[in-house]
This record gives structure tokens, C-alpha cells and sequence, in this order.
């Protein structure tokens, strides 16, 4: 899995609070990152500006001082000046002072100890400043001075300074962060009941409802939820209330078929039949299932090329009924019987047909007794 596809599978596990909590950490670590940093650099380049100004200072103050004292060669009150200069001071690190003839007289500082890391003081960029100055007295040389600045004192002042303002930015990120979580908890408990309600809904449970809390966005999806969930359950219910109604019918017409005396069957457009009635079965001596399914033309040839015309107006007349056909037709008990073929066409609720109905009315006797009669 490549880097991006793995980001995206991480950031998609996420919870709405923790993608918001992440997005912002982010853009807020990155930004204190980026002020601090700035500051540290500016920190740098202050310190070494005000190092330079010491320095300038300092050598204008030693060199007329250490002038007199080297006309006379007073080597011993030299070095007391200068000991007395570096004395307290963390930030001069050195002070040379070479005579005319190269003899070298130095002082070091009082030294310290590092504190800020290695990368700080990289980014604060402050050099080893070395200000020098000759002495001159009268138009002559008496050599010159060299004062070393070390950065030490500088870096370790600019890192307590960016200690304070990390544990700053920390305390007002956590207090962000917190603030966040207690202004959003109850609004996302909302929103997490309303995924669980969901999920209860759709498992069938209707009378569920989400208490109304939090801001006003939430409260309007909680209130939008439980107007759909009251709208649904009555839906649901005309809906079961309906079904049932037509199950009752459906039953009702199934019995009043299969209680008719006469053969019924029910066919599709292309003649296959759908069902028949128990007086067809015992019409015909044949189990209900060697009828349905099957053209009615292998059945009895008759029924179906005798089908009826297509009504004109199917949608507003869904059955188109016609008078009866006679048809002659071989029963169960083997012999031919004079029947009525009674057929209409049944449409869909669009209005387009669907099919056809057939009923056989046996008048055997009332055609025997006619033909007796002639």
C-alpha cells in the first residue's frame, strides 16, 4: 500500500472530534512552529547586534585606559584592567592585548556552560564576535586590543526564552483542544445517537427517537430525524394496515374462485397459463401444476384461438367482456361436452394488458335436450 492510500485509510478510521482535533493540532503546531522559529533567528540577529555594540563600547573604554598604562609599561595594572572588565561578564569569553613589540597580554572570561542543544544554536546563527582596536597615544603605536564576544551566554538566553514560550504555546494548545472537546462532546453524543438510531430504524425498531440536544444545527438534525421517524411509522403502518387489506381481498377472491362450479383459468398474453380453480382440475381429471406454466393451446385447442379482441380503452376498462363461445371439449370422463367459453382481458395498473381470464360453462344437457326437442 502506497504512503497516500495508507493516509487516506488512516484519516477515513478517524472519528468526526479526532479529524478535527488532528487538523487543527497540525495547522497550530505548524504555525507556533514557524513564529518560534522566526523568533529564534530574530533573537539571534539582536543578540549579535548588541554584541557588536558592546564590543565597540568596551574597546573605546579600554584604549585610552590601557594607552597611559602603555607608555609606562605598567604591565602588572594592564592586566588588572582588564581582569576587572571581564569579571561578571558571561559574554566576553577573551581579552588579548599585544604590545608594539608582539609580547601578548590576555585575560580569559569566567566561561559557561552551555544549555541550549546543538541544533538551537545553529538556528540562532550567533558567531564568535572579535572586536579589535589599536592604541595609539600621541601618534604612536602601543599595539592593540582584542576583545572576544563568546555566544554561549546569548544562546543560552534565547533557549530559556523558547522553553517558556513551547511550554506557553502548550498550555493554550491543551486548553484549545480541551475547550473544543467540551463544546463538541455533546454535540457529537447527539450525532453519534442519531448513526445508532439510524441503525435501529432500519432494524425494524420505529418507535425509536433521539433526545433533542446541543447546538442548533444539531438540534435541527435531531428534530428532522424523529419528524421522518413519525412520518415513516405512519407510512409503515397505512402500509401493513393496506397489505393486510389486500391480503384479505387476495384471499377473499381466491376462495371465491376456487368455489365457483365452473372451470376458471388465468393466462398470460402469450396464452401460458398462470392458474386454475379446483373445478378445473376436476373438470379436466389434472393436478394444478400439469396446467399451470404450460400454453393452453397443448392443453385444449380452442381456448386459445379463440381470444378475444384488445379493448380500446384498457385504463378505463380493465376487463373487456365478451359472450360466451361453445366450444366443444373432451372431459375427464371421456366424452365431448358442449361448453361456453367465457374469456376477458385483464390489464396491469398502467392500463396495459396483462393477460387474460377464461371460464367454461358446461350446457351438455341443455344442448342434448335442445337437439332432442328438434
Amino acid at each position: 500500500m502506497n504512503p497516500w492510500s495508507a493516509t487516506k485509510l488512516f484519516w477515513s478510521r478517524l472519528s468526526l472530534l479526532k479529524r478535527l482535533l488532528l487538523a487543527l493540532g497540525l495547522l497550530i503546531l505548524t504555525g507556533a512552529t514557524l513564529e518560534m522559529f522566526s523568533s529564534v533567528r530574530q533573537g539571534g540577529t539582536a543578540h549579535r547586534n548588541l554584541q557588536t555594540e558592546q564590543a565597540r563600547e568596551l574597546a573605546q573604554l579600554l584604549v585610552p585606559l590601557l594607552a597611559e598604562q602603555a607608555v609606562i609599561g605598567d604591565y602588572a595594572t594592564i592586566r588588572q584592567l582588564l581582569t576587572r572588565q571581564v569579571d561578571g561578564r558571561v559574554d566576553v569569553e577573551r581579552i588579548e592585548w599585544i604590545d608594539a613589540h608582539g609580547k601578548e597580554l590576555s585575560v580569559e572570561g569566567p566561561g559557561i556552560v552551555p544549555k541550549a542543544p546543538r541544533w538551537f544554536a545553529d538556528l540562532a546563527d550567533i558567531p564568535v564576535l572579535k572586536e579589535s582596536a589599536d592604541i595609539l597615544l600621541g601618534g604612536q603605536s602601543y599595539g592593540k586590543i582584542v576583545i572576544s564576544f563568546t555566544p554561549t551566554a546569548a544562546e543560552n538566553s534565547l533557549w530559556e526564552q523558547f522553553t517558556i514560550q513551547v511550554l506557553e504555546r502548550a498550555a493554550l494548545v491543551a486548553l484549545f483542544i480541551f475547550t473544543i472537546i467540551f463544546v463538541l462532546s455533546g454535540n457529537l453524543a447527539t450525532v453519534g445517537r442519531l448513526a445508532r438510531g439510524a441503525d435501529r430504524f432500519s432494524g425494524g425498531d420505529l418507535a425509536v427517537r433521539i433526545p433533542v440536544h446541543g447546538a442548533p444545527e444539531v438540534r435541527a438534525a435531531a428534530h428532522a430525524f424523529n419528524h421522518m421517524a413519525e412520518e415513516l411509522g405512519r407510512l409503515v403502518t397505512n402500509l401493513s394496515e393496506s397489505r393486510q387489506a389486500l391480503r384479505e381481498e387476495l384471499h377473499f377472491t381466491h376462495e371465491l374462485i376456487e368455489a365457483l362450479p365452473n372451470p376458471i383459468y388465468f393466462s398470460n398474453e402469450a396464452g401460458v397459463c398462470l392458474g386454475v380453480n379446483r373445478a378445473w382440475e376436476t373438470f379436466f381429471g389434472t393436478g394444478r401444476e400439469s396446467s399451470v406454466g404450460v400454453v393452453l393451446e397443448s392443453l385444449e385447442p380452442g381456448l386459445l384461438d379463440k381470444t378475444p379482441p384488445q379493448t380500446d380503452t384498457p385504463a378505463q376498462q380493465p376487463f373487456s367482456n365478451h359472450a360466451g363461445d361453445e366450444i366443444r371439449i373432451n372431459a375427464a370422463d371421456g366424452r365431448p361436452h358442449h361448453m361456453l367459453y367465457y374469456k376477458a382481458t385483464f390489464t396491469k395498473a398502467d392500463g396495459t394488458a396483462a393477460g387474460r381470464i377464461g371460464m367454461l360453462v358446461d350446457i351438455t344437457q341443455h344442448r342434448e335436450a335442445q337437439d332432442a326437442l328438434q
